[in-house]
């Protein structure tokens, strides 16, 4: 068992430090995403949106005078569920081939050129733009993810939530599956 101090120095003040900068991050992505000056309308918004709300509850539920006990570990997994909705839906932008996803939509805006190498005059390489190649250069230029890839994936992330959650879980209650 830990002395009181070690349990705040090292479970209780991480956890309350960790949640606010999970905030502070998800105001950051409101802000650069402009959630604030448009509509619902684009996934980054939501991602950005839920973001926000999961760092908001990490944060409140470390907060013991906010959320005691029980209330806190429900607030956290309500938490968990929306950075998992975050995930998902960061997981279709990705298909959608916004590579920036909520952090750098910088990313998101550059325009795509088909391109290939090609030789010039001094015998080195350069990138040549092709109109008649670029449908059939499209499928080497601009992969997507499948939807079959995108389900693996939508199942890895929610496997690895949960796995998150059963060992909180434990660690919280690991006490009561111990043999007296």
């Amino acid at each position: 068992e830990l002395t009181s101090g070690v349990h705040n120095l090292l479970i209780d003040w991480p956890l309350i430090v960790g949640g606010l900068l999970f905030f502070l991050g998800g105001l950051c992505e409101l802000k650069i995403n402009k959630v604030f000056e448009s509509a619902p309308t684009r996934l980054v918004w939501w991602v950005s949106v839920l973001n926000c709300y999961g760092g908001l509850t990490f944060w409140l539920s470390a907060c013991p005078s906010i959320f005691p006990g029980e209330s806190a570990t429900i607030f956290a997994a309500t938490g968990t569920i929306t950075f998992m909705l975050a995930a998902l839906l960061s997981l279709l932008m990705w298909r959608g081939e916004q590579f920036g996803g909520a952090l750098i939509p910088a990313l998101n805006r550059v325009a795509q050129v088909a391109v290939k190498m090609a030789p010039n005059a001094n015998g080195k390489f350069v990138l040549e733009v092709k109109d008649d190649d670029s449908s059939r250069m499209d499928g080497v230029l601009h992969p997507r993810l499948s939807w079959r890839g995108l389900m693996f994936l939508i199942v890895y992330v929610c496997i690895g939530a949960f796995t998150v959650i059963a060992c909180c879980t434990f660690l919280n209650h690991g006490k009561d599956y111990k043999d007296d």
